[in-house]
């Protein structure tokens, strides 16, 4: 697909991904108290640890991360500013936006906004070739993420509403941002990844943020314009994060030649099966069936359940086995390791009985055998992982009208 090498799967033929991007990492609170974590975020806001291939390994996952790491906030009265002007507020560990920098710009304020500059502090990749599969972290939100951050959404809205020319000026602003984030990541790469994370959360749980017509018409051109420079860039397959009942538009997303789609199953209308059956069977989900779910009827031997979640993933392939969302707590870390050990005991073999024959007692029973038999939880070494810092200050943005330019030429 798109010129990418084969991923290759081990030998069960099912890949698992656990603790690797900002899709699947660990939040810094859920591993208090194992020592030799690197101090750097692999999220600037949501406080993902980088793990080193050796843990995520541990993990039972096939990938390996690679991207930009951020210095921890620095917390005032527990507010903290953000790479973009946002300013968030942390409460219970959860930071929620308080301001918006561009809530009242006029159209020309937004085009003269700053744009930032960019970490030069990289996670590189360190798994041999072929040990894991290498993901490049998306470096920066995505364009109505950031076009939200930026303006307040509901102002955003309004904008959108009264054909107001600050949504085109705030949507342009955030396309060259994120243009120049992906070419200063993937240019600082000592080798091409295999995959590139891409995020971009276009609804909430009961619908989307925009009509459908609304979407083709602002976000879906410039979104392609993003997915078609990091293809060039890197060469690697895209995966396409984005949560919300987005029902409508999982077709034009799609269109957009992404190879992966990370859905959110839990939002209205988004059952994984129904939407497996809108979308081209080569395309891959990832982490759109629910892995803690599983691996919790797994450590209770909940047989029912275990039954019917094994059957969400095995009418879904071809999948990535993986959490449907980062992991906030020790509790659904050792739920996800479990729902892994499962699967690995079933095989892509089992998945695909149970696609045509149903939930077979013998094949879940032993599955469940095999994974209790596994080593009673993952064993984190706190391993380093390997980040550079090049030489000199980090490197200021280009031009985004520039970036913008080149990538739709």
């Amino acid at each position: 697909m798109n010129g990418a090498a084969v991923l290759s799967a081990p030998a069960d033929g099912l890949l698992v991904d656990i603790g690797t991007s900002c899709l699947t990492g660990l939040r810094r609170d859920v591993l208090a108290g194992v020592p030799g974590l690197a101090s750097f975020n692999a999220h600037p806001v949501f406080a993902t640890v980088p793990l080193a291939a050796a843990d995520t390994r541990r993990l039972g996952s096939d990938f390996a991360r690679a991207g930009l790491v951020f210095d921890p906030p620095r917390l005032v009265e527990d507010r903290f500013r953000d790479l973009y002007g946002v300013e968030w507020l942390v409460v219970d560990g959860a930071p929620s936006p308080l301001s918006h920098p561009l809530e009242k710009a006029s159209p020309a304020a937004i085009r003269r906004y700053p744009h930032p500059r960019f970490s030069a502090a990289l996670q590189v990749p360190e798994a041999p070739a072929g040990e894991a599969i290498v993901v490049l972290d998306a470096p920066c939100p995505g364009l109505l993420d950031l076009t939200l951050g930026l303006r307040n959404p509901w102002q955003f809205f309004d904008d959108v509403a009264g054909r107001s020319r600050a949504a085109e000026a705030l949507l342009d602003w955030s396309t060259e941002t994120i243009l120049a984030a992906y070419e200063h990541a993937a240019g600082l790469m000592p080798l091409p990844p295999q995959i590139v994370v891409y995020g971009d959360d276009l609804g909430f749980t009961g619908g989307m943020f925009l009509s459908v017509a609304e979407f083709r018409a602002l976000i879906k051109p410039r979104m392609k314009i993003v997915l078609d420079r990091i293809r060039a860039l890197t060469g690697a397959r895209l995966c396409l994060h984005s949560c919300g009942a987005i029902r409508p538009i999982v077709g034009d997303l799609a269109d957009l030649g992404v190879d992966m789609l990370n859905l959110d199953p839990k939002a209205k209308g988004m059952a994984i099966d129904a939407v497996r059956d809108e979308l081209p069977a080569g395309l891959t989900l990832h982490g759109s069936s629910d892995l803690v779910a599983l691996g919790r009827a797994v450590l209770s031997r909940d047989l029912a359940s275990v039954a019917a979640l094994a059957t969400d993933f095995a009418l879904t392939t071809p999948l990535i086995a993986a959490p449907t969302d980062c992991l906030t707590s020790l509790d659904s870390l050792l739920a996800a390791v479990q729902g892994a050990r499962f699967l690995r005991a079933l095989g892509a073999e089992g998945l695909g009985a149970i696609a045509r024959l149903g939930p077979v007692r013998t094949l879940l029973e032993d599955a469940l055998a095999a994974a209790a038999a596994t080593d009673a939880g993952p064993v984190l070494t706190g391993a380093r992982p390997a980040i550079v810092a090049p030489a000199g200050p980090a490197r200021a943005t280009r031009s985004g009208r520039k970036a913008l330019a080149k990538s739709s030429a």
